[in-house]
């Protein structure tokens, strides 16, 4: 598995598409600095300024983004025939998953440190009060967790895309509306069981916790997200039969290969 996971970080790091992920780190944080010049009588002091760029990707963008990215990585695999050769080395289909999964965390992880960076820039700039170190690790904190959460509360369509080739670009376009959905969720009695909206209160966003979130329904949901992913990877395919059935195949004819070479 490590040397899966390995393998998945070295080829991430040559896609030109990881890009789109730090961009989408920056959009997050000028959207935040665009909502803190409001003049609506709002003093937006780091905790708030921050806590709106945690809003603002969750819901908005990094549903899409990290679709966008986990989802390309795997599709990528499948166009350029790798998958297949993959799966007859042999390493199963769920290794391969797990691998790709695995790298998608590290990568949600990094994400929340861009994110992070470019808010952090942009506040300083704005000449606005409340920075503190103690605040800003916190915050930092909070952008992980928020990121994992959203990450966690995507992979069943990650699964779903894994399973069907082709249909990259409808995973994406679902999950916007996903996350778009969590906007209006967000403060009522919804947030603590639409997936997207749970990881804020997981990580207590603005002290939502004392108000309408439940920590012990999000952490279910997360759960739910998860047990959901893993019988959709359980379920295989037609393909996934053929390519299992072709690799056993060939498996069975080296051995046997092997063996009459062995003979005297």
């Amino acid at each position: 598995m490590f040397r899966i996971l390995k393998s998945e970080i070295l080829k991430s790091k040559r896609l030109p598409i990881l890009w789109v992920g730090v961009l989408t780190s920056l959009v997050a944080a000028l959207l935040s600095a665009q909502v803190a010049t409001a003049n609506d009588g709002t003093i937006y002091d780091f905790d708030l300024f921050m806590c709106n760029c945690i809003w603002l990707n969750g819901s908005l963008l990094f549903p899409a983004t990290i679709t966008l990215l986990v989802g390309y990585s795997i599709d990528k695999e499948r166009k350029d025939g790798t998958l297949k050769n993959l799966l007859s080395i042999p390493l199963s289909y769920y290794e391969i998953f797990a691998g790709k999964i695995i790298a998608g965390f590290l990568l949600s992880i990094f994400l929340a440190f861009c994110e992070n960076i470019f808010a952090v820039l942009l506040f300083f700039g704005s000449d606005r009060p409340g920075f503190t170190w103690q605040l800003e690790l916190s915050m930092l904190a909070k952008m992980i967790g928020m990121n994992i959460c959203t990450y966690i509360a995507v992979l069943p369509v990650l699964a779903v895309l894994a399973k069907t080739p082709k249909n990259l670009m409808v995973g994406v376009v679902f999950s916007v509306f996903y996350g778009f959905i969590g906007v209006f969720t967000t403060g009522r009695n919804l947030t603590s069981i639409y997936p997207i909206s749970a990881g804020l209160v997981i990580i207590d966003h603005s002290g939502i916790n004392k108000g309408n979130g439940d920590m012990t329904k999000s952490i279910i949901v997360m759960g739910i997200m998860l047990a959901l992913t893993c019988i959709i990877m359980i379920v295989r395919t037609d393909v996934e039969r053929i390519i299992s059935d072709e690799n056993t195949k060939k498996i069975r004819h080296l051995r046997k290969k092997t063996e009459s070479d062995d003979l005297p």
